[in-house]
């Protein structure tokens, strides 16, 4: 992405910063309350959902604009 001077690079790498919010829950979830591992499996599949669908989607089209594959 930087290589081919992708302007969402920087808003793509902060996106993989969710670790961040996984350690915040992580104890919780250890710790055995279940409504913070539901709250944290439904955080997963929305960032997920939207990361893969949405965000990867538009590097994917940029690169492959400019063909890479």
């Amino acid at each position: 992405m930087q290589q081919h001077g992708f302007r969402g690079l920087a808003a793509h790498r902060h996106d993989h910063r969710m670790p961040r919010k996984t350690r915040q829950i992580q104890p919780l979830q250890h710790r055995g309350e279940v409504q913070y591992s539901i709250r944290f499996l439904k955080y997963l599949q929305a960032w997920w959902r939207n990361h893969i669908l949405k965000t990867d989607k538009e590097y994917s089209e940029f690169l492959n604009a400019r063909g890479v594959s």
